[in-house]
């Protein structure tokens, strides 16, 4: 594998690489015809279906935007939507954890539901009485997301919450992108899987170990430790698996 390390990489490098890793050329030989507008295409949708897979993401950003009194949804977009929270690389898949700042510069963290189930367990959901929201659920409706506050808010404050970005897409063979360590080599190998059926070419056993400790490398890097915290609505346990990717209430 020529891999350009600490170089920015094209789109037909990891093509040409997943090739000669899958056995569909040799060294020195070149993609022909329209191999390589044909791999860059299932690069592309790997990428998109791999976006889901939060042990894939390579990049964490975080945004702010302010809360108004007496507000407690807020659209998510990308820029130029007309979303309340306007984001660049567009409409993010989850959101991982949050805060609210205050007047003074306090910050006070935010509890993220894990998913709707957790959020229609609040009985009351349109309670006012705290002045800041103590928990947020991220419904990733297309093509706006949005965020829900409990309770809602009854003073201004900042919100800061922290989600994936998308996955990069390629949008021609020859743009070059930098990508973090690591995410060449798995591309290569997970792009040479997925050209098997394309090639004809069936991937062999070592070819398939790589690719699994490839992906192990990546898990490993972006594992997030379970967290304790509160239920939003009854003040009971609640917890994070990261291993299932979800949270639940008292075990």
């Amino acid at each position: 594998m020529t891999a350009p390390w600490g170089e920015a990489v094209t789109a037909i490098s990891i093509c040409t690489d997943a090739a000669l890793e899958l056995g569909a050329i040799g060294e020195g030989e070149e993609l022909s015809d329209s191999q390589p507008k044909d791999m860059l295409r299932r690069l592309n949708a790997l990428l998109d279906s791999e976006s889901l897979d939060r042990s894939k993401v390579f990049r964490y950003q975080i945004d702010s935007g302010a809360l108004v009194a007496g507000k407690s949804e807020y659209t998510v977009g990308s820029v130029g939507s007309g979303a309340d929270f306007a984001v660049s690389g567009g409409r993010p898949q989850r959101v991982w954890w949050a805060y609210v700042r205050d007047a003074n510069g306090m910050d006070v963290p935010v509890t993220v539901l894990p998913d709707r189930q957790a959020f229609d367990s609040i009985p009351l959901k349109t309670v006012t009485s705290a002045p800041r929201p103590q928990a947020l659920f991220y419904d990733a409706t297309y093509p706006q997301g949005k965020i829900i506050l409990y309770p809602v808010p009854s003073a201004s404050y900042t919100l800061f919450w922290v989600f994936d970005n998308p996955f990069l897409y390629f949008p021609n063979l020859t743009t070059a992108f930098a990508l973090p360590n690591g995410f060449y080599r798995w591309l290569v190998l997970n792009l040479a899987v997925e050209c098997s059926g394309y090639f004809q070419v069936e991937p062999t056993a070592t070819l398939l170990r790589r690719l699994s400790d490839a992906r192990a490398n990546l898990a490993n890097v972006n594992r997030v430790d379970p967290r304790i915290g509160n239920d939003a609505s009854t003040g009971g346990g609640w917890y994070y698996n990261v291993y299932t990717d979800r949270g639940g209430g008292e075990r």
